[in-house]
């Protein structure tokens, strides 16, 4: 696990990993901002216009606490795939708190407060747990505490209190709080002032830097109950230098961390107890290299390191990766070495974290030409905090998610087959087609497309009806739906199902009116194909869940409300509310399948329309219609999961469907004999609805 404070946080990343944590329960991340997925934004609950800064997530993937600047300060929330967006209670007379570390099941959260608006001043370490927000004691009745980091099982809270003023300044100690008792001040070696920044699994082992006569720029430190705190040194022995330690292993006996010369040009190190600090070098001789973290076993350090770039003077960093077997290598040529490969324009800026083995790295990177958190895993990887299992490769969060919305954005889709049906083969009453009374049946095929994401849609229906009193036809009826969508990537999405429809019309005696009530269910199998880049490939993960939808419409139809000559206008008014609902589901296959929980949609509109009918020849009516339609609702569903490999819980809305949009339509019917006729209709939407852009009906009816 990464130290967050001074110098650990170079940028972090919204993914956890899937094994165990190297050290304490938090992994650092950030705002998922990406083409066509603003990441932690697009989460239910999130607030308006937000400024989202050094999120953390806890080890188990399960929560994500995040800084976040609003026109009212610096607030934090928590999000998580079942609650979305939630703030953390304010606490005490804060103005502004900011969380910076979670346990590892995310149950306990810890940062710190600040009653004015500038977080650095006055501020005093904090804990949340079920709900409420606890300030931490401080070392003296001086306000001036954090708290940076927690142990993996959440009880011990590491950071720094002031023990007194010197110049007018707060001198902060590094401290632990066991339990939210009174802080605990860290003592040893000499050293004056400092601050603990992280903590192995059980909080035994506590790591961070601090100050003393000899190094008063700071020095990386490790405490124990039996040592206190040892000052681990610095590769350059002059006092101008300086070292921090960024991360322990689960078992305390591995520190990673950076030692800075009087230069201030950094070299990673990796610490133990019988070899002492030992510098892992650097890609270009003379240049920088930092540590980030370490894998929980200790046997691979993370971070980044300056590179030269167009064979000239100029350098910039990418990350990089040290093991004993390899040395430090760049990230991207660590990875080929297992046998990954790399997209072209790939570039990997950093490695901020890795996982239990160092089979998982996570950094920040240009991938497919977005600046983007990463997932590399050479390792194939067992199921885990929720997610099912995959196998290796590189992926970018953004893009990887965006493939995981528009797959989404289907089960939204889904919801127009019931309109094809409900508003489709039933957009007229069963009533209304002319025919005998008595007993009557109908066959009727639809088809219908949409643009954008290509959209292609058919049913096929046949039923039976029959007036069992004057003025009252009830009719049932049974068919079978498709619908396909082209996903990006090439990948693809449909569904195939049977549905059940059921009306009653009753027209009361005298009267032009037609009351119509209209019940509907259907079950589909879904067939997704979700196609995404890994590395320099395009892979594949695939899922079969099943969906089900219901819906009741009510109507009232006014027949030939205004005649002019041989034609009737003839007013309709409708509500519909239907429910749609696609089961759990966990796709396999591919390097990086994702699960995703149960989500659903309920959805209410109403339609105002006109039909002008007008009889040609006698054997023909022919009939225009336009309808108004209004939605209730937004139209979208919640889409809640976890991904393999640690990426984050993700929780996102699919796209509002409009509001208000407008239907055209034309229908003729041609009588074939007394008892049978043949409707052909045709309608055209404009705006963004439910409705598909453009749709076709064939209607065989008779009555006997």
């Amino acid at each position: 696990m990464t130290a967050s404070f001074r110098f650990a946080a170079f940028g972090a990343i919204a993914i956890a990993l899937a094994s165990a944590p190297a050290t304490a329960g938090t992994t650092p991340a950030s705002a998922l901002a990406g083409t066509g997925l603003t990441g932690l934004a697009d989460v239910i609950g999130a607030p308006t216009s937000p400024s989202i800064y050094e999120p953390f997530i806890s080890a188990d993937a399960g929560v994500i606490a995040v800084n976040v600047s609003t026109s009212d300060g610096y607030v934090g929330y928590t999000v998580d795939s079942t609650n979305g967006w939630r703030p953390l209670p304010r606490p005490g007379d804060a103005a502004n708190w900011s969380p910076r570390a979670l346990s590892a099941d995310g149950k306990t959260i810890v940062g710190f407060a600040n009653p004015s608006g500038d977080l650095g001043a006055n501020s005093y370490a904090v804990s949340w747990k079920a709900g409420a927000a606890t300030i931490l004691p401080d070392l003296a009745a001086i306000r001036s505490s954090n708290a940076w980091g927690i142990s993996g099982d959440g009880h011990v809270i590491v950071g720094s209190s002031a023990d007194a003023l010197e110049n007018g300044f707060p001198n902060s100690q590094p401290v632990k709080w066991v339990d939210g008792a009174a802080p605990i001040k860290l003592t040893g070696a000499g050293f004056t002032s400092g601050s603990a920044g992280a903590a192995n699994q059980d909080g035994s082992v506590i790591v961070g830097y601090a100050a003393s006569a000899g190094r008063p720029r700071g020095e990386a430190f490790r405490w124990t109950q039996a040592g206190g705190m040892v000052g681990l040194g610095l590769l350059d022995a002059g006092t101008l230098g300086f070292s921090q330690a960024a991360g322990v292993s689960s078992d305390g006996s591995v520190v990673a961390g950076t030692s800075f010369n009087a230069s201030e040009v950094g070299q990673a190190f990796r610490w133990t107890q019988s070899g002492g600090m030992v510098g892992l070098g650097a890609l270009v001789a003379g240049r920088g290299s930092f540590a980030n973290g370490i894998s929980g076993d200790g046997n691979t350090v993370v971070g980044s390191a300056d590179v030269q770039v167009g064979g000239g003077s100029q350098v910039e960093s990418t990350g990089m990766v040290w093991t004993q077997a390899t040395g430090m290598k760049a990230v991207a040529d660590f990875l080929t070495a297992k046998g990954l490969t790399i997209a072209a324009g790939t570039k990997f800026h950093s490695v901020q974290s890795t996982n239990a083995d160092g089979t998982v790295l996570a950094g920040e990177a240009l991938i497919n030409g977005t600046e983007q958190p990463y997932i590399a895993r050479t390792s194939a990887a067992t199921g885990g905090a929720g997610g099912p299992a995959g196998g290796t490769g590189v992926i970018g969060v953004d893009s990887f998610l965006d493939t995981v919305q528009q797959t989404a954005g289907f089960q939204s889709g889904v919801s127009s087959i019931l309109n094809m049906a409900v508003e489709g083969a039933h957009h007229r009453t069963l009533d209304a087609y002319g025919l005998p009374g008595g007993t009557c049946g109908w066959l009727t095929g639809d088809l219908g497309g949409s643009g954008g994401p290509r959209r292609r849609q058919y049913l096929g229906e046949m039923g039976l009806c029959h007036d069992f009193a004057p003025g009252l036809r009830l009719g049932f009826g049974a068919g079978y739906g498709h619908m396909d969508r082209t996903l990006p990537l090439g990948g693809r999405a449909s569904a195939d199902g049977y549905h059940f429809v059921a009306e009653a019309d009753m027209t009361p005696t005298g009267t032009p009116f037609t009351l119509s009530l209209l019940g509907y269910y259907a079950n589909w199998d879904l067939s997704l194909d979700r196609a995404y880049a890994n590395g320099a490939a395009t892979d594949h993960s695939t899922a079969t869940p099943g969906a089900s939808a219901w819906a009741i419409r009510a109507r009232i139809d006014w027949r030939d409300a205004v005649k002019l000559g041989s034609l009737g206008l003839s007013p309709y008014l409708s509500w519909n509310h239907s429910y749609t609902s696609i089961d759990a589901y966990t796709e396999a296959g591919g390097g990086f399948p994702v699960a995703v929980a149960q989500s659903g949609s309920t959805g209410d509109e109403s339609r105002l329309g006109l039909v002008a009918g007008l009889p040609l020849a006698g054997i023909a009516r022919l009939a225009v219609s336009g309808e108004w339609v209004h939605r209730y609702d937004d139209g979208v569903f919640t889409v809640a999961g976890a991904g393999v490999g640690g990426i984050a819980p993700f929780a996102f809305t699919t796209t509002a469907l409009g509001r208000d949009w407008r239907r055209g339509g034309i229908d003729l019917d041609i009588r074939t004999s007394p008892n049978t006729l043949l409707s052909l209709s045709g309608h055209a939407v404009a705006g963004d609805g439910r409705d598909a852009d453009l749709s076709g009906s064939v209607s065989f009816r008779a009555g006997f």
